[in-house]
């Protein structure tokens, strides 16, 4: 899966699937709050948001080290810790809503505003393009004009 997912992430570029992941997830969020059945959950759950999850990742890392020629790692490795930072900080809001207005309706809005949110990820003014400047330390490809 994660292959298929990678291609699709090379050839759409991280932009605009990242775009499409989260409405993807956010869909899938939306509709796990309706469920009645535990299949419907696994299907949904399971299935859209766990793709949708999967290919947001992949944007954000292809992202990342289109951006970055070198030191690639010092980019990855603090937007992930962030990223698990933010779920350990930001955990127990999500706890209390829980018990304060049940899961079905907080899944059904994380989903919404999460697939709402996602409409903004590809204009211009909000995410520039990144232009990708050769690396004059990694010796070129026979073929490759100089730089």
């Amino acid at each position: 899966m994660q292959l298929f997912l990678g291609w699709l992430v090379d050839r759409r570029g991280p932009r605009r699937v990242g775009a499409f992941s989260a409405v993807v997830a956010g869909l899938g969020l939306g509709l796990t709050g309706t469920v009645r059945e535990l299949c419907q959950v696994h299907v949904l759950f399971g299935g859209l948001v766990a793709v949708g999850a999967a290919l947001v990742e992949l944007s954000i890392l292809t992202a990342l080290t289109l951006a970055f020629d070198a030191a690639r790692g010092g980019a990855v490795g603090p937007t992930w810790a962030g990223g698990e930072a933010g779920l350990f900080v930001l955990l127990p809001l999500p706890q209390w809503l829980t018990t304060q207005v049940g899961w079905r309706p907080l899944v059904w809005l994380i989903g919404l505003v999460g697939s709402h949110r996602s409409g903004t990820e590809d204009r211009d003014d909000l995410a520039p393009r990144v232009t990708r400047q050769p690396n004059p330390r990694v010796p070129r490809q026979a073929g490759q004009p100089p730089a």
